[in-house]
């Protein structure tokens, strides 16, 4: 079996925009575990339920856990593991000897799952988190664009994320929409690119990186 973990920005995103019959074809299909922390459920559901503005998002989410579609990983280690990799990755840049703070516990959390119950794939949509995942150059470049300043590497917590991580496929909500429309996830929809475009373009305006030439290719 398959595992899937979710952070807080990709299952946000999804669950504001899809049925909730994608999450059971995608479970089904690719005979899959689709993991969320206890982070990211304080933050999406246990939060979000005393916020009138987030509340249904709140219950939308609550309900795939509930349900079984979604497994809330608990684990007694979990905590120690996820403080350990806030801990590396918050003090891998650096400006004027300070730690630069690069994600926040529930990102820190998903990755940490990893060292507990390791996954298949990590699907996430904050641009920040990908790219300390993926390419620390465009994340030392990023940080440089938004403090305006030079940013230094330490090369003792790069050797750390290298061997917290390792090599677990990193996706996008955009890229499991596109995933699943072209499996017919959507019965009567999945021949329709214009509603393949309004998920895309739904999923970028909840927060999901990705550019405009990148949807324009997902519909070729």
């Amino acid at each position: 079996m398959k595992r899937i973990v979710f952070d807080s920005s990709s299952i946000i995103s999804l669950t504001n925009n899809c049925f909730f019959s994608f999450f059971e074809h995608l479970k089904d299909d690719v005979n899959a575990e689709l993991l969320i922390g206890k982070g990211v459920y304080d933050e999406t559901v246990s939060s979000a339920l005393k916020s009138k503005k987030f509340r249904v998002q709140a219950y939308r989410i609550n309900h795939l856990v509930n349900s079984g579609i979604f497994t809330l990983v608990k684990d007694k280690n979990l905590d120690n593991e996820t403080k350990t990799f806030l801990g590396v990755s918050n003090n891998l840049l650096f400006v004027n000897n300070q730690g630069v703070k690069i994600i926040q516990y529930g990102e820190a959390e998903c990755v940490a799952i990893h060292k507990i119950k390791p996954v298949d794939l990590f699907i996430v949509d904050e641009r920040t988190t990908r790219y300390l995942l993926e390419d620390l150059n465009q994340l030392k470049n990023l940080i440089e664009k938004r403090l305006h300043t030079p940013v230094r590497l330490n090369p003792k917590m790069q050797g750390e994320l290298d061997s917290y991580f390792g090599n677990v496929a990193i996706g996008r909500s955009t890229e499991l929409i596109k995933y699943g429309f072209e499996k017919n996830y959507f019965p009567g929809l999945s021949k329709d690119k214009r509603f393949l475009e309004g998920l895309l373009w739904s999923l970028k305006l909840s927060g999901c990186a990705i550019n405009t030439s990148e949807i324009d290719s997902y519909l070729k």
